[in-house]
Parts: C-alpha cells; structure tokens; sequence
C-alpha cells in the first residue's frame, strides 16, 4: 500500500510520480474515480509532477493519442474512462477534509516538520478502493521529523527483518561521507546519474565548490547523496 521513496535530488521523483499518477489514471485502472492527490510544502512542489504529465499530453507526438483517454487544464488531469483526477495540494488546501483520494502522495517530505498535514491527508483514505500512499523525498535537514522516521522504519524492515505490513522502502544514499570523492559511487545515491549526462556535469562543479568553500555548500552531502 505504501511506498517510500528516498533519492538523490535530480533523480525524477517528480517524473516518476507523474507516471505513477498517469496509470492510476488509465482505463486499465478498474476502480472509478481514482484521484491522485499530490501533497507538498509549496505550490511549485506539488504541481510539479502534474505540469510533468499534462507537458507529456501536450508533445505532438503523443497528444492525439492520449487525448483520447485524458482531459486536462493547466492544474488537473483527469481520466476520461476512470474519471479520476490529479490534483497538486499545499500543506493548506482548502476542502482537504472532503477529499475522495485513491491516492495520496506526499512531495519532498523532507520538509516536513510534524505528522499534522499528513494525518489529514492519510485519514481520509478508504472511501475509493485499493488506496495506496507515496512518499518521495531527497534528504534534507529537519531531525525528528516524519522523514527520520521512515528512514529508521524502512532500514529496520531492510536490515532487522522486521516486517513490511505493506510499506515498501527505497532508499538510495552514500553508506558514508568518504564515499562521496569516488564518483564511481555516486549512482549509490542517484540511479538515474549514468542517464543524465547534465545532471553530471552540474554536480561535479557543485562538488568541486563545496571542496573549496564546504561551508557556503552545506546541503551540497545532504541534498545530492
């Protein structure tokens, strides 16, 4: 039911939630009506991975097609069969509370400093069938917070056999900060690097700065791995 996602910043949470939503979405979804409601801390965050969805609907390659099974605007994206909607949600939506989800999925939970927004969110699960919950996050540095628990969870279930009970983590990071000077290891944190050949670049000037001035680059370690 669950799923924790934790990756280097770059990696395409963004596009992967996109994605995720895309197939809730789809005719091969056979519960109505599934909505996918997508949490974060800030407007940008959580319509990010709905202005990802509606750019692919909208590529001339694939816009006839596609318009064929999903409607959309510049803030939703709805199933023209499964009628569900995608929807992007700050931390005070208003209405939350009459929320119908079949999906729920919290952006960049690094952010977030208490439970509060997301019990609201959680708690008003189960109205649609098979209802299912997505955290994606890269690191960041709030402790004692919702993320330090998932972490701690997600190990123990990977590390200690404790059970799983549906929650399913990923968590891709450098085992240490030594690690982060052989770039042979930085796909430990982010899978996606091999692939993206700018992102590379990009980080290798950032790691180059925080050597020479590690304290103006202080989330530099955090943020990428």
């Amino acid at each position: 039911k669950t799923l924790f996602c934790m990756v280097g910043r770059g990696a395409g949470k963004d596009g992967l939630i996109a994605f995720i939503s895309a197939c809730s979405l789809s005719p091969y979804n056979p519960v109505p009506r599934y909505d996918v409601d997508i949490c974060a801390n800030n407007e940008d965050q959580a319509k990010r991975p709905v202005t990802d969805l509606v750019n692919v609907l909208e590529t001339p390659k694939h816009e006839a097609k596609l318009n064929r099974h999903y409607y959309h605007t510049k803030e939703i994206v709805r199933g023209r069969k499964n009628q569900g909607e995608m929807k992007g949600h700050t931390n005070n939506p208003k209405g939350r509370d009459g929320l119908r989800s079949g999906m729920v999925v919290f952006n960049e939970v690094h952010q977030y400093e208490n439970y509060d927004n997301i019990k609201v969110f959680i708690t008003g699960m189960g109205k649609v069938a098979q209802p299912r919950v997505g955290y994606f996050t890269s690191n960041g540095d709030i402790s004692d917070g919702p993320l330090d628990d998932y972490l701690a969870r997600g190990r123990r279930i990977l590390f200690e056999k404790e059970a799983d009970n549906g929650f399913l983590p990923f968590i891709c990071c450098l085992e240490s900060a030594e690690q982060v000077h052989d770039r042979q290891n930085w796909p430990m944190a982010n899978p996606s690097l091999p692939y993206l050949p700018n992102l590379a670049a990009e980080i290798e000037e950032e790691y180059a700065d925080w050597q020479e001035h590690p304290e103006a680059n202080g989330d530099f370690l955090t943020k990428r791995f």
